[in-house]
């Protein structure tokens, strides 16, 4: 059935469900929303105490999930080829790679967010890209069904949002960002780095309900790959991001590093002089090349050899044009080594819960750059990649340092 977008049901939903979307707000791909999850799991990683700094944490969040699912078989349903409608949901925090690699401890960032969170989500509603409307549960309660049509009504109710404006800050001087930039320069320059990722805090005081904000900023900035979660504390985490960081089906793998972005232009000439631009600039080449070079490295560690390759490339570099901005990225497939260690817990994957929902015989994940909220604020980690070639004047534009009053949002 046709019905309200997913960004209305959602703001329609009752506070305390907990809800976990993942939305292609460009209408590209399918959009599904779980809410009352029947179980949820969730920790904070412990670093070592009497080992050295950059010892691995005690827990290993891949064999959590394991053990939480390893009596659970999802039966196939009756939903197209593409949907999802019912079973985990789960985020990791950067800090869960302390389960698997050795680097050193850093401070933990104030906003109290798990490391990660698993969630069993036995109702859930698909959208097809058309926006065909698909509601799926595991068990046929009359309850629900009433559940359900009540939120369709209000949803369907609802009015448009007003345009809000929200003032972004960044919480770093200029002059820290800049001493930041210097050193990561000189630091490639000696060998000790190819390039580096500089991210800081830009802090969003918080005006009106967050599931507001999250449907005003989807109008505005649509992507393939969006994201909202949010928990019963009243905690939630907004992505827009167009980068899939990793994606595992059956034996396949799949990553699409991007690496090259511009604002796009205000007529079909100007955009054209930006992607040509960006395919022909030094540094922006460079970035690329160096990233999906380590993504080949990673995907080799579990890949599937084939004639001496670790990893088979196809595809070619794509130049993309989303609603705000033009990117280049590259698509590198291979496929999982036979009971890959790394991959063991998806492989293993199989059913329980009976009921009308689809199997999903995979998992995907996206490089969310989430902004957190949390009490009346949020703070966006706004991150860019420096290379030896990186231009300060680039690289400091459109970040509202303080001392200029902050950059409207919205």
């Amino acid at each position: 059935m046709d019905g309200p977008n997913p960004a209305r049901m959602l703001r329609a939903l009752p506070a305390g469900c907990s809800p976990f979307m993942l939305d292609s707000s460009d209408s590209k791909g399918w959009s599904f929303l779980g809410w009352n999850p029947s179980l949820v799991h969730e920790g904070v990683l412990e670093s070592p105490t009497e080992t050295p700094a950059s010892d691995l944490s005690s827990q290993n969040p891949a064999r959590i999930l394991e053990t939480l699912t390893q009596e659970e078989e999802w039966l196939p349903g009756d939903l197209p080829v593409g949907a999802w409608g019912g079973g985990w949901m789960t985020f990791l925090g950067f800090e869960c790679s302390h389960g698997w690699e050795r680097y050193p401890w850093v401070d933990r960032a104030p906003q109290n967010f798990p490391d990660f969170r698993f969630a069993r989500y036995e109702q859930a509603i698909a959208w097809s890209p058309s926006g065909k409307l698909y509601v799926c549960s595991t068990a046929d309660s009359p309850e629900a069904v009433k559940f359900v049509d009540r939120w369709l009504e209000q949803a369907s109710a609802l009015e448009d949002l007003p345009g809000v404006e929200h003032t972004l800050t960044a919480e770093l001087p200029k002059e820290q960002f800049v001493h930041a930039v210097e050193v990561l320069r000189r630091m490639i320059g000696e060998g000790e780095l190819f390039q580096a990722n500089l991210s800081h805090p830009i802090s969003i005081p918080l005006n009106g309900a967050v599931r507001d904000l999250y449907e005003s900023l989807r109008a505005r900035q649509p992507t393939s790959m969006s994201a909202y979660w949010e928990n019963q504390a009243g905690h939630a985490m907004l992505s827009f991001s167009p980068e899939r960081f990793l994606r595992v089906e059956n034996q396949g793998l799949q990553t699409r590093p991007i690496k090259g972005t511009a604002p796009r232009g205000g007529s079909p000439v100007e955009d054209e002089r930006i992607a040509q631009a960006l395919q022909e600039d030094p540094k922006e080449v460079s970035e690329l090349t160096m990233i999906v070079d380590m993504a080949r490295n990673d995907l080799g560690r579990v890949a599937k050899p084939g004639a001496g390759q670790p990893l088979k490339q196809r595809g070619s570099l794509e130049l993309e044009s989303a609603h705000c901005w033009k990117q280049r990225s590259l698509r590198l497939r291979s496929r999982v080594r036979p009971r890959s260690e790394h991959f063991k817990p998806f492989q293993n994957w199989r059913a329980k819960r009976v009921g009308r929902i689809a199997a999903h015989w995979g998992f995907g994940s996206q490089a969310l750059g989430p902004a957190g909220i949390f009490q009346c604020s949020s703070a966006l980690l706004h991150g860019m990649a420096i290379t030896f070639d990186s231009e300060l004047e680039l690289e400091l534009f459109g970040i509202p340092f303080p001392k200029k009053n902050g950059r409207k949002l919205g």
